[in-house]
């Protein structure tokens, strides 16, 4: 039996357990974020002033909602949009964070819908520049051009279950069918323990994919050819508050499927380390170290590197003051891949060209 079939039988009986328990009390609320900055980019051969959105912290509209079914379960839902405040508009897909309905109770969590990819958490989660801005993880860790995996972030169709917590450990499993397309057939588990002063976590992702990008060593161009198998994401995060630092850092790991033709693989290592040190009653000065190495087919040689620093000020508990700086280096052969989907590596989505790139970001946030 199929590790997805496993999954669905056994929260299939989930939902037989809850279906006849009272609805008690109903909620909902509605709240939200908006992130703006100002920003200059150097990708290389030009220099670029811009506003840009989530600078520090995600952009969104949420609305949520649950019921107490009575007997310690409960039933609700999530709805997020991801907010363009630049602009004023939204993207493509409307509540293309997260749009899932959820049942909980004794033995655990269940979720039905448009989800966060459980595999995709740790980068931000883990990174000291909270994943976004000039200076992110994120920057070195986007291999799209390894397969066409529609999984990367977010899973559509997902069903997840998320174990009870026992001394501050539990675990969750995901999957997702193909409703034959190619790139979202998926499954992921992931391992979570969290105290006041530690976390940790480590998380497994698989979709089955058709494509993979091969680089030619001399030139560094990238071209799609076929593939078979899985495209596999795999990553470890840790973090420590030693109350004058928090140390933080993560490892990440993908492999592509196996090309047709050869049978070899393409994978890509990321280690970032960080810190983040209090500075009075309502700063945090944070700095985050990134490196990211590729082998196989041809990528070789494909490697880059990342400084970032950010000084984040509380004016309130709703509104934040940041700014960012970060520079980037990547190998030659990354930055001659000239594919608008090859190998090269971005600042925040700006494409660095040459062979070294970097920015800044002053910005605020305000949560409602």
């Amino acid at each position: 039996m199929r590790f997805e079939q496993r999954i669905f039988r056994f929260l299939a009986g989930m939902l037989t357990c809850a279906a006849a328990l009272p609805v008690v009390a109903q909620q909902m609320t509605i709240s939200g974020r908006i992130d703006l900055a100002l920003r200059q980019v150097d990708n290389g051969p030009d220099t670029t002033r811009l506003m840009q959105r989530e600078g520090a912290r995600s952009s969104k509209l949420s609305v949520q909602g649950s019921d107490d079914l009575g007997n310690g379960w409960k039933a609700g839902f999530v709805l997020e949009s991801q907010l363009r405040a630049d602009t004023g508009t939204s993207a493509s897909t409307f509540w293309e964070r997260q749009s899932i309905v959820r049942l909980w109770g004794p033995v655990g969590e269940l979720r039905l819908g448009r989800d966060f990819a459980l595999q995709n958490s740790i980068g931000g989660d883990f990174d000291a520049l909270n994943g976004k801005g000039v200076g992110n993880v994120m920057n070195l860790a986007t291999p799209f051009n390894f397969s066409n995996a529609a999984t990367y972030t977010r899973v559509n169709n997902a069903v997840s279950y998320i174990t009870p917590a026992w001394q501050g450990l539990h675990a969750q499993l995901q999957a997702a069918p193909s409703e034959g397309s190619s790139g979202h057939r998926h499954v992921a588990a992931g391992l979570f323990y969290r105290q006041p002063a530690t976390e940790a976590r480590l998380t497994w992702g698989r979709t089955t994919v058709d494509r993979v990008a091969r680089v030619d060593p001399l030139s560094g161009a990238s071209r799609k050819v076929a593939a078979k198998g899985h495209f596999d994401y795999g990553a470890l995060g840790l973090s420590h508050d030693f109350g004058p630092v928090r140390l933080l850092g993560s490892v990440m790991y993908w492999r592509s499927a196996q090309e047709v033709s050869s049978g070899r693989h393409r994978t890509q290592r990321n280690l970032n380390l960080g810190a983040m040190v209090p500075v009075g009653p309502a700063g945090s000065l944070n700095v985050a170290w990134t490196a990211a190495d590729r082998s196989g087919m041809g990528s070789d040689d494909q490697g880059a590197r990342q400084l970032g620093l950010q000084y984040v000020h509380k004016l309130s508990r709703h509104t934040l003051l940041y700014g960012s700086v970060a520079r980037l280096t990547q190998s030659a052969l990354a930055a001659a891949d000239t594919a608008s989907d090859g190998a090269r590596y971005n600042i925040d989505g700006t494409t660095v060209v040459g062979r070294r790139g970097g920015g800044f970001d002053l910005g605020v946030v305000h949560a409602f």
